[in-house]
């Protein structure tokens, strides 16, 4: 094992240091492929690389940052205020300011303080209402100017009080390292939901009072009709926690949302175990000052 894995080393070693213009196609990808498998756990053979390994290998360009955003979720209040008091700011983490928004992100996700971050991560939608009530939304308009001082390699967008989902798709992608996709308005087709609309005739729930039925005076027979009655179906059981059958998913996923990727990228800073090096630091920091105290004392 140990001969096979000194060869393969020295393969990709000898591949390094061959210019780039003396490479081939072939050489090159056995490069990348070899980058590939040292930072992510998964991947046995070239078909292993998903499109949410592509994107977050490329496109995640500082991951350990992600992964101390994600370790803040894993502190104690004691910790925070350590980094909140330090007077010392090039060396500040912004950790309160920072949980500030990453906490109320978490809330949005369901992803819980104190547990392992990577594990809580589900595949979701997240549409616009989802954000629209909720404290993240809230907090992004409040303090936006500080979001972009604390967060300096994102932006908060011009249009975000009406356009909300693209920012919370980067902050998830670039602050947080989750796989997640904008998904923009998708066209309707009404042969696609035919199995819905029948449903909800044979329930009657469009001429049924509420909370059993919308309560019109008659069942719409355009399709048009039929799909805003549905929407407006599937909100009032979505604001009264109640689950959406598979017609009504299809039917939803429709409208521009937030996709949370069920394939979640197994990063090694993500699943080998908290390195702890958020935890590191403010524990050197705290010692240091108490040695400090402790010498202005003896004097």
């Amino acid at each position: 094992m140990n001969s096979t894995k000194t060869t393969w080393n020295g393969y990709i070693a000898s591949l390094n240091e061959k210019p780039h213009a003396d490479r081939t196609k072939e050489e090159n990808f056995m490069i990348l492929y070899a980058d590939l498998i040292s930072q992510y756990e998964g991947i046995k053979k070239p078909s292993d690389i998903t499109d949410e390994i592509r994107k977050h290998y490329r496109d995640v360009k500082d991951k350990e940052l992600t992964q101390m955003h994600r370790e803040i979720m894993m502190l104690s209040d004691e910790d925070i205020d350590l980094d909140y008091k330090d007077p010392c700011r090039p060396t500040k983490l912004f950790l309160r300011e920072k949980g500030d928004v990453i906490h109320k992100l978490c809330k949005i996700l369901g992803i819980k303080k104190h547990l392992n971050f990577h594990l809580q991560i589900q595949e979701m939608e997240i549409y616009e209402e989802d954000l629209l009530n909720s404290e993240w939304y809230f907090h992004v308009i409040r303090y936006q100017q500080e979001i972009q001082e604390i967060f300096p390699h994102i932006r908060v967008d011009p249009d975000f009080k009406k356009n909300p989902l693209k920012f919370f798709k980067t902050f998830c992608f670039k602050v947080m390292g989750i796989s997640c996709e904008l998904k923009q308005i998708k066209p309707f087709n009404a042969d696609d939901h035919e199995q819905l609309f029948k449903a909800y005739k044979k329930d009657d729930i469009y001429k049924r009072n509420a909370p059993y039925g919308l309560g019109l005076e008659k069942t719409p027979t355009s399709n048009r009709e039929k799909r805003k009655c549905a929407e407006q179906w599937i909100q009032k059981k979505i604001d009264n926690g109640e689950q959406l059958t598979r017609h009504e998913r299809t039917l939803k996923s429709l409208q521009k949302h937030v996709k949370i990727n069920k394939a979640q990228p197994r990063w090694n800073g993500y699943i080998s175990g908290y390195s702890n090096s958020l935890l590191l630091k403010i524990e050197q920091r705290y010692k240091k000052e108490k040695t400090n105290e402790y010498r202005r004392h003896v004097r």
